[in-house]
């Protein structure tokens, strides 16, 4: 059997099944979790430590953490004075030394033509197919890590 949880901040969100706040310590139930999805959601957070604590804790032995976070990204017009931080692949791979103790990988996605249009908000339809054929790590439009605890 699978179930899922979603977790959101504002209890308005009638979506949400837990609300919690993941700056705050023990925000998740302990070991509650196979798999936590946390996506574009660390550049919001002022204490992204505490929520990587938070989701290792949350997470059951040989649990996954799949996170992405933008490189590029306007300042977000919903929540502009919670916008903190930007990662890129070196910043975010630090980060997870840092602080998990388990296995993980850190990949980038994007190249020049991506993140301008991105900035330019452009939709994928709006791009060049080949626009999304060659990663470039000089450019990367959002980071990615997969985490493993062990």
């Amino acid at each position: 059997m699978s179930t899922s949880a979603i977790l959101d901040i504002d209890p308005s969100n009638g979506l949400a099944t837990l609300i919690a706040d993941l700056t705050q310590p023990g925000a998740l139930p302990a070991s509650a979790y196979d798999c936590i999805i946390l996506t574009q959601t660390m550049h919001l957070l002022s204490e992204p430590v505490v929520c990587i604590e938070n989701c290792r804790s949350a997470l059951r032995p040989n649990g996954s953490l799949l996170l992405t976070a933008p490189v590029v990204s306007r300042v977000s017009p919903r929540y502009p004075d919670s916008d903190f931080w930007r990662f890129t692949p070196a910043g975010i791979r630090y980060l997870f030394e840092k602080n998990w103790s388990g296995p993980f990988t850190v990949s980038s996605f994007g190249n020049l033509r991506t993140c301008v249009g991105f900035l330019l908000a452009h939709t994928v339809e709006e791009m060049p197919e080949d626009a999304f054929a060659v990663n470039d790590p000089r450019f990367p439009l959002t980071v990615a890590v997969h985490a493993e605890n062990h």
